[in-house]
């Protein structure tokens, strides 16, 4: 019994070595870390109980066309640097789509983030076709992108919104929500019905010894075509993952103004 129990402790810390190991010099594959390079392609993750097929279901009804509402809150504090965020907000999408869809994705290639979690992303296409993948990239190999200094900034017809997260444990996590982070920074640059309220310090609503000056509300209601993942950038040192992600100007629209949001309602930050 304590020879089996033995054996059971050095399997596992063979098997977290070798996912440590694996998993720190891993090599990203192309269509992952550029996929503007392959439209053909549709990415998914294995996330919150959804298999990676079912996620690119998803994914591709939603960044067809889709609705978001919803509201960012923003809690002011005395320190400028200080600042909590909380956000409830929804996607409405053609679900009775995603089955169709699911039924027709093939699967081209996929790689794992970690081996004990199971945590992976693959990806898929709809219909036949000759895709050419060029050999992975070392992590320690893929060039820092210029636009990971930048929130959002417009360009060619496109609004351009980066989205960055931290994950040490859950790598595909990470991914999501960065990349969902980078469409709110499109839509939060664009058009929000905003308004602020005074809080008062001692509001037990809010956390203890924490001296709120003002809350600030962000509505969202916009009609969304054609979202397009651009590119990916794994900052490995820090465990940070960015997101580009752009959408036409003709694919934004919002009930709140009734009508497609004007170019000159943006600046470049």
């Amino acid at each position: 019994m304590i020879l089996k129990k033995r054996y059971i402790t050095v399997l596992f810390c063979y098997l977290f070595f070798f996912s440590t190991c694996s998993h720190s010099a891993q090599e990203y594959p192309e269509w992952f870390l550029y996929p503007r390079k392959f439209n053909q392609i549709i990415v998914g993750y294995s996330y919150n109980g959804l298999s990676a097929r079912e996620d690119a279901a998803h994914m591709f009804c939603a960044y067809r066309d889709c609705i978001v509402k919803g509201y960012l809150e923003f809690f002011e504090t005395p320190r400028a640097d200080a600042i909590l965020k909380n956000s409830n907000y929804h996607y409405w999408f053609a679900q009775d789509s995603v089955a169709a869809v699911q039924e027709h994705l093939h699967m081209l290639e996929k790689f794992v983030f970690n081996v004990i979690t199971g945590d992976y992303t693959a990806a898929f296409y709809l219909d036949s076709c000759e895709i050419n993948f060029s050999p992975p990239l070392p992590r320690d190999e893929i060039p820092r992108p210029a636009w990971i200094e930048h929130s959002y900034f417009r360009g060619s017809g496109f609004h351009y919104g980066v989205g960055m997260y931290t994950a040490k444990g859950r790598e595909n996590d990470g991914w999501k929500t960065a990349e969902e982070q980078a469409i709110f920074s499109i839509l939060t640059n664009i058009s929000v019905n905003i308004h602020k309220t005074s809080l008062s310090e001692k509001n037990p609503t809010y956390p203890a010894n924490q001296t709120f000056e003002e809350i600030l509300f962000m509505s969202v209601y916009f009609h969304l075509k054609d979202i397009e993942i651009v590119e990916r950038f794994p900052d490995v040192t820090n465990h940070l993952y960015y997101v580009l992600v752009r959408i036409p100007e003709s694919g934004i629209h919002s009930p709140i103004i009734n009508k497609a949001v004007p170019a000159e309602k943006f600046e470049k930050k």
